[in-house]
């Protein structure tokens, strides 16, 4: 009704005007949210451009990209009303796209759950993670060696979950939805896969017969489903650190791991020992669970897997920029007992160089995914299925 006000604008009405505050610092300017994450970013770019251009291009191009987000510098477009009538036009600041800013990302995020239960099939669902192991993550910093480390990792959790599949007393295809993640809960660096596997699949026979076979029509899978119970977990561990050292060595000794001269890691030997140690006598680094919820267990499920890709290392709504020291402060998201507070959450406090080298380094290289998908989900399934 006109000249009535909501809740939520007579409290923008309120606050309007006043500074925001802070628990930590009253006296100066400070930026919140997604403002202060892109001010932090300029920050660094204008004031200390050296330090800047030793990052890798591709760092660059992202930070210089996702600074300037939703700004005049990408450009403005116009969104006209539906209506012929009215005539009102809405302009609107172009986005960057790079999946690194807050605000892109729950958008990338929102368009690959649409597009991943396009075809899901509403069942339960296997959540399984492979993290890997702590004395290989620093070899993993390096571009050209953690893209082959990090496709190792994936490629080890899918052979394995194939194969047993395929050794059950029906041999089933399953649906596999795979996503790729570098950091945990307080932005460390933490290269980890979590991947989605239907509790049961097509049978192979059915498959190769081309039985009509409905993604989304429970009648018609019906009669070309097999159920899957559980994955047995210590054969299961056994099986992926196993077949994880085995590729790990043959990407040395095929030269697919790049190291320096007098590296400690350039002779076998040693890639060899570390492996043995670290790798092969430690199955605690992967964890399997089921979704046992029946209703809404497809969309629970991707959703939880789907998480990382909707926001940055850091949640900006925790985000304090103190822009005369050059001082960023934090909370992190995991629980712990707090320092600063009673909340239970730890705070940190860093320097702006600190705090976007420890974002730049969870940059994704030019070309490269974080959401794959397998078996059932892969897109030549996906096309068989459509054509019959």
């Amino acid at each position: 009704v006109e000249g009535k006000r909501s809740r939520k604008q007579a409290k923008r009405h309120k606050t309007k005007g006043k500074t925001p505050r802070h628990p930590w610092s009253k006296e100066d300017t400070l930026f919140f949210k997604t403002t202060a994450f892109r001010q932090i970013l300029r920050d660094v770019v204008d004031q200390d451009p050296a330090w800047f251009k030793q990052l890798h291009p591709q760092e660059r191009w992202v930070l210089r990209k996702a600074s300037i987000c939703q700004t005049l510098w990408l450009g403005v477009r116009s969104c006209h009303c539906s209506n012929p009538a009215c005539g009102h036009v809405k302009f609107l600041s172009n986005c960057c796209q790079t999946g690194f800013c807050p605000v892109c990302s729950y958008t990338r995020k929102l368009r690959a759950l649409e597009r991943a239960q396009h075809h899901a099939i509403d069942c339960s669902y296997f959540f399984i993670t492979l993290t890997l192991p702590p004395a290989l993550r620093p070899y993993a910093l390096d571009r050209t060696n953690g893209k082959v480390i990090e496709r190792c990792l994936r490629e080890t959790l899918v052979e394995t979950v194939m194969e047993i599949c395929k050794e059950e007393k029906v041999p089933f295809l399953p649906g596999i939805h795979l996503t790729l993640h570098t950091y945990n809960g307080v932005a460390g660096w933490h290269p980890h896969v979590h991947m989605l596997v239907t509790a049961g699949g097509v049978p192979l026979d059915a498959i190769a017969r081309q039985k009509t076979i409905g993604f989304n029509d429970p009648d018609k899978i019906q009669g070309a489903w097999v159920d899957h119970h559980y994955f047995p977990e210590v054969q299961m561990k056994a099986r992926t650190m196993a077949k994880l050292m085995k590729k790990l060595r043959m990407a040395h000794k095929r030269g697919k791991l790049r190291w320096a001269d007098g590296h400690p890691m350039k002779n076998y030997k040693d890639w060899d020992r570390l492996l043995s140690k670290n790798v092969f006598l430690n199955g605690n680094h992967l964890h399997i669970r089921r979704d046992n919820k029946r209703k809404g267990a497809m969309t629970h499920s991707l959703e939880y897997a789907l998480r990382y890709m909707g926001h940055p290392p850091v949640a900006v709504s925790t985000l304090g920029y103190n822009q005369s020291k050059e001082r960023v402060r934090y909370t992190p998201k995991s629980k712990s007992k707090g320092e600063d507070d009673n909340t239970g959450l730890r705070t940190i406090e860093v320097s702006t160089q600190e705090f976007v080298q420890c974002m730049a380094q969870h940059i994704l290289g030019k070309g490269e995914r974080q959401l794959f998908s397998y078996g059932l989900y892969s897109p030549r399934q996906i096309a068989r299925a459509r054509r019959i």
